[in-house]
């Protein structure tokens, strides 16, 4: 018998800093493909790795020649909190588990090498996007890079923010350990972030309003300037949110600066009792990324030939 599954897949691009003469430099693409060699190259294919506090590996690894796009399955690994097995009018039965091995969560990944873009499978069980980053830069052992995955964000509401009333900006900020001031000199975020780091805080909270004086908005583009700046370098902060009315009579609305990640739903015609086959799902992936890729380069400013 078969049934429907409906899968959300978000889309990233994957980015590092990098150390260079002992200063660490702004984002940039990163080349994924360096990590898969290593990978190979180290034999970690399928070996479980302890990562704040779980287990997880790389299962699978295969490259689709005709869009060069690499493919990768990861599992989160456990021990604990086993499913049972339930037969008709008999008692259920906890799934025995010998001592090497556990219950796998997967999470499928595509990677194109040119653009830097992902497309990852959104699976609350298994690996989170930031556990995987935090995967890629354990198995790449290179302490003068930081390997990053950037959900890239689909803001709907951008001609809206330029003709706003701004009365409220509300950040909390997170990852300031790598905030570089000379590198970030320029941006209006510095004036913010820097007070925080001088004082030795790594992350912080500010909130910035009108208070009670008779002005119907902040500066507009100044506050626009900052919201750039802000959907430019996501990796510090862990929300971001700006309150708006659009005119005098319209009320109050709160817009989440990270809230419209751009992604996609595609649904699979499964057997009962058998699981996602991974290339039947890398396949549909790559179909539904070839649909998407020319908005996705647009937002995140590839020109394809351009590398």
């Amino acid at each position: 018998m078969e049934y429907k599954r409906l899968i959300k897949y978000q889309y990233c691009v994957v980015r590092c800093m990098k150390q260079e003469n002992g200063e660490w430099r702004q984002y940039r693409k990163f080349d994924l493909v360096e990590v898969i060699s290593k990978i190979k190259k180290d034999d970690l294919l399928m070996k479980s790795i302890e990562l704040d506090g779980l287990l997880a590996r790389v299962d699978k690894i295969s490259h689709d020649k005709k869009h060069d796009i690499w493919g990768l399955r990861f599992m989160k690994l456990r021990d604990t909190n086993i499913p049972s097995k339930v037969k008709e009018n008999k008692e259920a039965e906890v799934i025995p588990l010998d001592d090497d091995e556990y219950i796998g969560e997967d999470v499928t990944m595509i990677f194109e090498k040119k653009s830097g873009i992902a497309m990852i499978q959104s699976n609350r069980f298994s690996l989170n996007i930031d556990k995987i980053a935090k995967l890629m830069n354990f198995l790449y052992e290179n302490e003068n890079v930081i390997i990053s995955i950037d959900p890239i964000i689909e803001v709907k509401n951008d001609t809206r923010l330029k003709k706003c009333y701004y009365k409220t900006i509300d950040l909390s900020f997170a990852n300031l350990k790598l905030w570089g001031s000379q590198d970030h000199k320029k941006l209006s975020l510095n004036s913010l972030i820097s007070p925080v780091k001088k004082l030795g805080g790594y992350s912080g909270h500010v909130t910035i309003g009108l208070g009670h004086t008779k002005e119907t908005t902040l500066d507009r583009t100044a506050t626009q300037e900052l919201v750039n700046e802000i959907k430019c370098n996501k990796k510090f902060f862990r929300s971001a949110k700006v309150k708006i009315k659009d005119d005098d009579d319209s009320n109050i609305e709160i817009i989440d600066l990270f809230e419209e990640v751009y992604h996609d739903f595609i649904e699979f015609t499964l057997e009962k009792r058998k699981a996602l086959e991974y290339k039947s799902e890398v396949k549909s992936m790559i179909q539904q990324y070839e649909k998407r890729k020319a908005n996705l380069y647009k937002e995140i400013s590839y020109k394809n030939g351009a590398d």
